[in-house]
């Protein structure tokens, strides 16, 4: 068994807290773009006032994107886990408002970003909440964490 638990720090907070961002940008930008189609769609054959209402798509996509730039506790505890531990092939990463599991089969690559280890997941796995810090060990070591996903591990190196 291999288990990270405790408070991030401030860096690896920013990190899950940009791909978050990130995340619901790319969500909020599908939305914006059918949404812009269907009001010029409706504007083009019914009334060229509808397209006044594009603002508040606008309006949705900027707000979306700055909602994680300061994030409130309630924001915090669903995105920072508490803890992820790894047991024969299961992976449970648990925060203080989510509990999620997944086979260690899923995931397609182990990103080593120096302070911490961010787990990808094949597509239909896809979980943003696995991000293990490395002076969070707890049970295991840092050796067997890299020798269960070797194949798997690349560094990123800055």
């Amino acid at each position: 068994m291999i288990s990270f638990s405790g408070e991030f720090s401030q860096k690896t907070k920013r990190f899950m807290l940009n791909n978050e961002s990130k995340a619901n940008a790319v969500a909020s930008l599908v939305v914006f773009v059918i949404t812009l189609i269907a009001l010029v769609v409706v504007g083009c054959y019914w009334d060229w006032v509808v397209l006044w209402f594009i603002i508040a798509p606008i309006l949705m996509l900027v707000f979306s994107y700055t909602s994680y730039r300061n994030p409130t506790q309630d924001v915090l505890d669903l995105i920072i886990p508490t803890s992820i531990v790894i047991d024969g092939e299961e992976i449970v990463s648990e925060g203080k408002k989510f509990n999620l599991k997944r086979n260690l089969s899923q995931v397609k690559k182990v990103i080593d970003y120096g302070e911490w280890y961010y787990l990808v997941f094949y597509y239909e796995h896809r979980c943003m909440r696995f991000v293990c810090q490395k002076d969070l060990i707890k049970e295991g070591t840092i050796e067997q964490f890299e020798k269960l996903f070797e194949d798997k591990l690349v560094r990123i190196t800055k």
